[in-house]
C-alpha cells in the first residue's frame, strides 16, 4: 500500500525538479547581447569613417597634383613662343613682357597647388591614417578587456546552473527517499556550495559591469577626441587652403592686369614705326601703262588699225558685231569686245599676207562689205571666206586701205592686183 502511494509524489516531485532546473537555467545563463558588442560595432564605423576621410583628402591630394602638373604644361606652351623675334616686337612693354608674366604666374600658381597636395599627404592624409591605426586599437582593448571578463562570467553562470540543478534533486530526493540520500547529496550542503558559487557569479558580473562602464566613459572620452582630431584635421586644411586660394587669385589678378595694361596698338605702332618694316601708305601704285620693259615701244607690237566690225555668220547668214585689230605681224584678230583684258585669246586670227581681199562694195550700196578669202597659212578655222560688214562707206574704205597693204591680192572691182615680191617690204614699212 505504501509503495503505491508512494509512486505518485515521486513522479510529481520529478517533474517539479526539471521546471526548477528550467528557471535556474533561464535565470542564470548569459543573454545573447553582450553589452561590449554595441560598441565595438560603433567603433566599426567609426574606423569606417575615418578611412572614407582618407580616401576623401587623398583624391584632393590626387587632383591638386593632376592640376599642378597641368599648369607645369600651360606654362611650358607659353615659354615655346618665347622669346619673341626683337625684330618684329618690343621687347620691353608689350606682349612679350604679358607673356613672360603669365608664364611666370602660371607656374606659380602651378607650385601653390602642388604645395597643398603634399601637406595634404603629409599632414592630414597621414593624420587620419593615424585615427583610424588609433579606433582598431580602441577595439581591441574593448575586446580584450571585457571579453575576457565575459567569458568567465558566462562559465560562472553555467557552474552555478548545474549546482542549483542537483539542489533541486536533492530536495527532491530528501523528499522522496530519504533513506537513500548520501552525505553529498545534503540539501543543506548543495544550499551552501550554491550559495558561495552565486557569490562568485555576482563578482565576475561586477566586474564585467565595471569593466563594461568604464570603457563606455573611455569611449565616450576616445570619441569626443576623435571629433576634434577630425575637426581639427579639416580646419588645417580649410586654413591652408585658403591662404592658397588667396595666392592663387593674386596671381591670376597679376596676369589679368598684365594683359589689360598693354594698349592694343602699341605693338603695332612700335613695329611700324621702324625702318623698312612696312610699306609707306603714300606709296603711289602702279600704272600697267608706265611700265616699260624692252620690245615694248618696237613698231611690230603696235596695231596697225582697230576697231569695230560685223562678221557674216556661215549658217544662219546674220552677221555678229567684234572688235578687231591688225598687226603689223599680218594678221587679223577677233576679240568678243574691246576690253581686251576680259578675252585676251581671239576668237579668230585671219593671215593677211596669204589671203586675198575682194573689192569693197560702192559708196551706194545699201551695204557697206568687203570679203576676204583665206590662204593655206590660215589654220583652224572653218571657213575659206569671210565677208565683213561696217556702219558706213567711211569705215569701210578705212578698213579697206589698212588691209589692201597687207594682203597678198586684192581687188579693186573685177581686176585682181598682185602684192607679192612686195609684200614683205610693205609689211616691214608700216608703223615707220
Amino acid at each position: 500500500m505504501s509503495t503505491l502511494n508512494s509512486h505518485p509524489r515521486s513522479i510529481h516531485t520529478i517533474t517539479s525538479t526539471r521546471r526548477d532546473s528550467q528557471l535556474i537555467k533561464r535565470a542564470t545563463v548569459s543573454s545573447d547581447f553582450k553589452p561590449s558588442d554595441i560598441l565595438i560595432e560603433r567603433f566599426q564605423i567609426w574606423k569606417s569613417v575615418c578611412s572614407s576621410l582618407i580616401i576623401f583628402f587623398k583624391g584632393v591630394s590626387r587632383i591638386e597634383t593632376n592640376t599642378s602638373s597641368e599648369l607645369y604644361r600651360l606654362g611650358d606652351a607659353v615659354h615655346e613662343v618665347l622669346p619673341l623675334r626683337t625684330s618684329l616686337f618690343m621687347t620691353e612693354g608689350g606682349l612679350q613682357d604679358i607673356l613672360y608674366g603669365i608664364r611666370d604666374n602660371t607656374q606659380a600658381i602651378a607650385e601653390e597647388h602642388d604645395a597643398i597636395a603634399k601637406t595634404v599627404n603629409s599632414s592630414i592624409v597621414l593624420h587620419l591614417e593615424k585615427l583610424k591605426k588609433e579606433v582598431k586599437l580602441h577595439i581591441r582593448n574593448i575586446i580584450q578587456d571585457t571579453g575576457k571578463l565575459a567569458s568567465l562570467v558566462a562559465a560562472e553562470r553555467e557552474t552555478s546552473t548545474k549546482l542549483i540543478t542537483s539542489l533541486a534533486r536533492s530536495i527532491a530526493l530528501v523528499k522522496s527517499n530519504p533513506i537513500a540520500v548520501e552525505s553529498r547529496q545534503d540539501p543543506w550542503l548543495c544550499n551552501h556550495i550554491v550559495l558561495e558559487q552565486l557569490r562568485k557569479q555576482v563578482y565576475e558580473e561586477n566586474m564585467l559591469q565595471k569593466s563594461i562602464l568604464i570603457m563606455q566613459t573611455n569611449s565616450a572620452q576616445f570619441e569626443e577626441a576623435l571629433v576634434r582630431a577630425i575637426q581639427t584635421v579639416w580646419s588645417i586644411y580649410d586654413e591652408y587652403n585658403d591662404r592658397k586660394s588667396v595666392e592663387v587669385h593674386n596671381r591670376w589678378a597679376n596676369s589679368t592686369q598684365l594683359v589689360q595694361s598693354i594698349s592694343p596698338n602699341t605693338e603695332w605702332l612700335a613695329f611700324s614705326s621702324r625702318k623698312d618694316s612696312l610699306l609707306d601708305p603714300d606709296t603711289p601704285l602702279r600704272k600697267p601703262q608706265k611700265i616699260t620693259y624692252p620690245g615694248d615701244r618696237d613698231p611690230s607690237t603696235m596695231a596697225i588699225h582697230q576697231g569695230i566690225l560685223q562678221r557674216k555668220k556661215r549658217f544662219t547668214k546674220s552677221y555678229s558685231e567684234g572688235y578687231f585689230v591688225v598687226t603689223p605681224a599680218g594678221y587679223l584678230h577677233e576679240f568678243k569686245s574691246s576690253d581686251l583684258s576680259k578675252t585676251p585669246t581671239p576668237e579668230l586670227s585671219i593671215f593677211l599676207f596669204d589671203s586675198t581681199l575682194g573689192a569693197p562694195t560702192p559708196a551706194r550700196a545699201r551695204n557697206h562689205k568687203f570679203s576676204l578669202f583665206l590662204g593655206k597659212r590660215t589654220t583652224f578655222v572653218r571657213e575659206q571666206a569671210y565677208t565683213f560688214r561696217t556702219r558706213s562707206h567711211a569705215e569701210l574704205m578705212g578698213w579697206w586701205e589698212v588691209l589692201k597693204e597687207l594682203c597678198k591680192v586684192y581687188f579693186i572691182s573685177s581686176v585682181p592686183q598682185d602684192r607679192s615680191g612686195g609684200v614683205t617690204a610693205a609689211v616691214l614699212a608700216v608703223g615707220k
